[in-house]
């Protein structure tokens, strides 16, 4: 299964839906920046990315990997001063 991606955007001001032509998914992440760059300066239009899977297109929501939790490595020593 081929999967493909392209950006689509709708302008506020005339209601219209636009969509852009369909692009490798490894350009996924380059129109997704694009897309909230364009999101930032150009209040009239809304810019998001759409996934064709299999001949269904769905909306893209982006989701930050996970993080594992940081440990603290290095130890702060302690003196105790004793009377």
């Amino acid at each position: 299964m081929v999967l493909k991606c392209r950006i689509a955007w709708c302008d506020k001001k005339t209601n219209s839906y636009c969509q852009g032509h369909w692009r490798d998914m490894s350009d996924l992440d380059v129109i997704y920046a694009w897309s909230v760059c364009q999101n930032i300066h150009r209040h009239k239009e809304y810019y998001w990315v759409e996934i064709k899977e299999g001949g269904v297109i769905r909306n893209y929501t982006h989701i930050e990997p996970k993080k594992e939790p940081e440990l603290e490595k290095e130890y702060v020593g302690i003196d105790f001063k004793t009377d």
